[in-house]
């Protein structure tokens, strides 16, 4: 099984002649470093340097723009067809006063955006790594439409008959585990294929960790289809309080049309039929929040069927949860936004109840409902990462080193069933993507050698973004090709990005104005 995140709009590949404003970035360096929009009912600068949002008159909002470029008659001469003299004066007295007074509008941006530096990174990779992820088999007995080893992928591996040995196994464990003593939590998780096809492994891993690594607390977890999920392993994963993340896409008509067995027959049944065996003899799983979904969707899934599904169906409770992931592309095929598909239909439908849930309050007490599962999943995330944001003062340094992605091998090391070392399980398996092996360990020359090619891979484009102190382009697996980093497909996520942090900053004062305490709720929700 394997999936991608669910971008927050729809893949589509930006058309470079139709550039909306907000996709472009402005190289002018003379101007305030800002970024302008607005909602229905008001004009608001989100201000770069600090990432504080200021409403502001309209006459503000027009010449801001060019205070700095242009002197006192220029502007004038521009704006003067919408405003007088006077109250282009007034305005340009207005910003100079914000200039002084509250250090915003300035036009400062950094000379330089850097990767990380060598040191920071030696030491995270040295004690503090979170999570180890052992592909324990090749083999699966589904063949999912959209698996990215399926053989529609050619970049990735197919299924195959190879298994972890235990020797490969071993070494991994005692590398992460002798890496992570300071971390906060580690977890250890199995993968595939299926990996309950490898459960004696498994079993070897649990015990091997608990006696060899016993003063180090670890959370074990497993990513499953679901089909094995019965008889003596589910005694096995409950008595050692396993995480198990289930693929289930919702209702039988939308999981079976993509999620087949690889006799090619239906999933569904004996899946429900499993959790329907596995809660009946471990029913703390229906309350300790260590058994969640994972949903796949395609341009063909109604959401709101799948909301629906997990909202109604008996063997759900508010103690778990889903997370909705959307179908991965193939190597060439086009971003393309099918405005009336089902997908795109239900989505917009679900995103206009989410925004009506914030602006009457209702999200903040429905949250952890199973009705709000799908929504929450899909749209809140920008949200809460937004809102709960450090204001910066007093501007950006000159020199920056932005960290969007992960440092590769930290917060997740994927190991291959060969024992070769990737960032997570999603990137491409191949040599310029190999970050260490279980006989080395992790070469930090070969993050480091990464982490460049993500900052090169972007140009100068960086440094006069106005998504810089908030940017979330951070996945290589996003923008990877056969291992590579393709500037191109960085560019056109990085166009993504501002097209969505453009969108979510309407909607986020949109929802403040209908309702200013919408996202106090917020506040006891941690971003751990």
């Amino acid at each position: 099984m394997a999936d991608t995140c669910f971008d927050d709009v729809a893949p589509r590949r930006i058309d470079e002649a139709a550039l909306h404003p907000w996709l472009d970035v402005s190289r002018n360096v003379a101007s305030p470093f800002v970024h302008r929009f607005r909602t229905q009912q008001q004009e608001y600068v989100y201000d770069v340097n600090t990432r504080r949002i200021i409403r502001v008159s309209r006459v503000v909002w027009d010449i801001l723009e060019d205070f700095g470029c242009l002197d006192h008659a220029q502007i004038v001469a521009k704006h003067g067809s919408h405003h007088s003299p006077d109250q282009i004066g007034s305005a340009m007295k207005q910003i100079a006063q914000v200039q002084e007074e509250q250090g915003m509008f300035l036009a400062v941006r950094p000379k330089q955006v850097l990767p990380p530096s060598r040191e920071p990174v030696e030491k995270q990779l040295a004690d503090y790594r979170e999570q180890l992820i052992l592909n324990v088999t090749e083999e699966c007995c589904f063949r999912c439409s959209y698996c990215v080893y399926g053989g529609e992928y050619p970049q990735h591996r197919r299924h195959s008959s190879k298994k972890m040995t235990w020797e490969v196994a071993r070494a991994a464990l005692d590398d992460f585990l002798a890496h992570s003593k300071l971390s906060k939590d580690r977890v250890i998780s199995f993968y595939g294929g299926e990996p309950l096809l490898n459960l004696p492994l498994i079993r070897q891993c649990v015990m091997y960790a608990k006696e060899r690594w016993a003063d180090l607390k670890v959370q074990f977890g497993l990513t499953t289809n679901g089909f094995l999920l019965a008889g003596p392993a589910t005694d096995f994963l409950a008595a050692e309080a396993f995480l198990i993340i289930v693929s289930l896409d919702g209702p039988a008509d939308i999981h079976n049309r993509h999620r087949r067995a690889s006799d090619g027959g239906p999933t569904w049944e004996t899946i429900l039929s499993n959790l329907r065996g596995f809660l009946a003899a471990h029913p703390e799983y229906k309350t300790n929040g260590k058994l969640r979904f994972n949903a796949v969707a395609g341009s063909d899934t109604d959401l709101r069927e799948v909301q629906a599904f997990f909202r109604e169906c008996e063997l759900f409770s508010e103690d778990m949860g889903l997370e909705i992931s959307g179908r991965r592309l193939c190597s060439g095929e086009p971003r393309v936004a099918m405005k009336d598909s089902p997908l795109l239909v239900s989505r917009r439908e679900l995103l206009a109840d989410f925004h009506a849930g914030l602006k009457s309050g209702r999200l903040g007490q429905e949250r952890d409902l199973k009705s709000r599962w799908a929504q929450v999943s899909l749209f809140e995330k920008p949200f809460l990462l937004f809102h709960k944001r450090r204001y910066l003062s007093p501007h950006l340094p000159e020199e920056m080193r932005l960290l969007a992605t992960c440092i590769p091998g930290e917060r997740r090391t994927f190991v291959n069933s060969d024992g070769d070392y990737f960032a997570c399980e999603r990137v491409v398996e191949c040599p310029d993507g190999k970050i260490g092996d279980v006989n080395k360990g992790l070469g930090v020359d070969k993050v480091m050698a990464i982490l460049q090619r993500w900052n090169q891979a972007a140009g100068d484009q960086c440094r006069f973004c106005w998504c810089l102190p908030t940017c979330d382009v951070g996945c290589f697996a996003t923008v990877s090709e056969d291992g590579g980093i393709a500037p191109e497909s960085r560019r056109q996520a990085c166009a993504i990005c501002r097209a969505n942090a453009h969108q979510l900053l309407m909607d986020y004062c949109g929802i403040l104005e209908a309702n200013p305490k919408a996202f106090d709720y917020t506040a006891e929700i941690s971003l751990d």
